[in-house]
């Protein structure tokens, strides 16, 4: 599910959540992340993963395989990484910021990611709004066992022709992610 910020609310997609700035460094056998900020319009930038979001509405968003975004309430990071296990009910994202001055609106926000088996669908996308008064989340959370899809997935967020932030993940085999992360969510009630 994809999600897209709107002050306290966040709205979700079809699993996006977005965070960039105290990455994980992961283990020598994952590459280091690609990520980029464009500092003069984007602060705090934060990605990471979150084992509990919690949906409190939808709204259309005609441009993603569902057809629509899920609202969510506002969050912080479970932990800061962009490795992130194929988990149902797992979360991922990058939260940001407006450097001053108004909001920047009318922001494409963008998930790439392998093909889904029946649609085909690599690419997603909604129109959101990143403020400067309190961090925008966009985020991806895993609510389908067709979603859990191994390789390369990226969020990006776009005004115009520029490029706010770009941050992609490595989703990879629960066996294949880092002890502390395949038992990031255990105890939590992983729901979207």
């Amino acid at each position: 599910m994809i999600a897209a910020p709107a002050k306290i609310i966040r709205r979700l997609t079809r699993g996006i959540a977005i965070s960039v700035a105290l990455g994980f460094a992961g283990t020598s056998s994952f590459a280091q992340a690609d990520i980029y900020s464009n500092d003069t319009l984007i602060t705090g930038l934060e990605y990471g993963l979150i084992c509990n979001v919690k949906t409190v509405g939808s709204e259309p968003a005609p441009d993603t395989d569902r057809g629509s975004i899920g609202l969510i309430e506002s969050t912080g990071f479970s932990t800061h990484s962009t490795i992130v296990p194929a988990q149902l009910g797992l979360s991922f994202g990058v939260k940001s910021n407006a450097i001053e001055g108004d909001a920047i609106q009318g922001v494409r926000i963008s998930v790439t990611h392998p093909p889904y088996k029946d649609s085909g669908t690599t690419d997603e996308s909604w129109v959101s709004t990143i403020y400067t008064d309190g961090a925008s989340t966009q985020m991806f959370t895993f609510d389908f066992p067709a979603e859990l899809l191994i390789g390369k997935w990226t969020l990006s967020a776009q005004k115009d022709d520029q490029i706010l932030y770009r941050v992609t993940f490595d989703v990879v085999s629960p066996a294949n992610a880092p002890a502390y992360l395949r038992n990031l969510c255990e105890g939590d009630a992983l729901t979207s």
